[in-house]
């Protein structure tokens, strides 16, 4: 089946229930999920989980996003930083945040009486080490881009052809990921991260990720542009110092997502 015919799919998979409730991160795959559930449905919400694992960034462009697509959209604070477990960063931190953000989403849609919640996760994501998927299963959230098998791939594919504006836009997961399993979280921490990715972004390298080290920032970028990583070493320095890191080093293996895996 091609990429379209796996679209329609998803479309006629969210046509059927009484409302649906779409858990939307903006990105790329949540964002068609939420085209398809707006072309489908005359019942939908959109709900964005905010929390300093989340850059203030991507909480923008979700709201951009929603607004874009003429969707009704709604902002709730995420709980996971409030649970001890999750805080020490285990190696099976997704599920444990998975658990706590589909007990809300659940409650949110029971009271908007919207029968389905729907989430982006891909067929990709079925082949990775992704301890999330377990939790949306158990708690009977629908992945209508994994049931229906589109890649990411063929998910840009649809999202450049249906005009999305987020379509070639790369991928950013919470900013736990930027921490060695068994550190422990800090709000603190997180905003450090957080901060220096928004700042070494403004230096227009396709793909980035800072993974934190306590004192010492290791950067992470494609290995095509290490060449203009030391070019710019003066300015990274300084920016990266300047959020309170006391050591930078460049990762010379590249960027690599889901490293700690």
């Amino acid at each position: 089946m091609v990429a379209t015919q796996k679209y329609q799919a998803v479309g006629q998979l969210l046509a059927k229930p009484a409302g649906v409730l779409v858990a939307f991160s903006g990105g790329i795959d949540s964002t068609l999920v939420l085209k398809a559930a707006l072309a489908a449905n005359s019942r939908v919400l959109a709900v964005t989980a905010t929390s300093a694992l989340r850059s203030q960034a991507e909480t923008e462009l979700a709201q951009e996003l929603a607004g874009v697509l003429g969707a009704r959209h709604i902002l709730i604070e995420a709980t996971e930083l409030q649970n001890d477990a999750f805080r020490k960063n285990p190696k099976d931190r997704c599920y444990l945040c998975k658990s706590l953000l589909c007990q809300q989403l659940k409650t949110i849609a029971i009271a908007n009486d919207l029968e389905l919640i729907v989430d982006g996760t891909n067929a990709d994501d079925l082949t990775v080490y992704r301890p999330g998927v377990q939790a949306l299963t158990e708690a009977g959230v629908v992945s209508p881009l994994a049931v229906v098998g589109l890649s990411k791939a063929e998910i840009r594919f649809l999202a450049q052809d249906l005009g999305l504006p987020n379509w070639d836009r790369p991928s950013n997961p919470c900013l736990a990921t930027r921490f060695p399993y068994g550190t422990l979280l800090t709000e603190a921490d997180l905003a450090r991260v957080d901060r220096g990715e928004a700042a070494l972004r403004q230096l227009s390298f396709s793909q980035l990720r800072l993974r934190c080290h306590g004192d010492l920032a290791r950067l992470e970028l494609p290995v095509t542009e290490l060449s203009r990583a030391l070019e710019l070493r003066e300015i990274i320095v300084k920016t990266l110092v300047e959020q309170g890191f006391r050591w930078v080093s460049l990762d010379l293996a590249g960027f690599s997502s889901g490293s700690w895996d």
